[in-house]
């Protein structure tokens, strides 16, 4: 079942990623992105997975960049 384009396990796992940080969540779609292999372009995936690597280190760009933007919000 959808819900606003989203599938009721999408909505779920949005809506668990958004009482983190901005930083959370993006790792948590970037890593369901490249687990589920919804892209398959080398260069793309590469990429997402440095930016993974770089969102769990705290003192990272990423990190620094996203301290004081919220995550976004969903709710079920």
């Amino acid at each position: 079942m959808t819900s606003n384009g989203y599938t009721d396990k999408v909505l779920q796992d949005l809506a668990e990623s958004s009482t983190g940080t901005s930083a959370h969540q993006l790792r948590t779609v970037l890593s369901k992105i490249v687990e589920r292999g919804d892209t398959r372009k080398p260069d793309i995936v590469k990429k997402m997975k440095q930016l993974i690597t770089d969102l769990d280190e705290s003192g990272s760009y990423i990190n620094l960049a996203l301290r004081y933007i919220p995550p976004l919000s969903f709710v079920l």
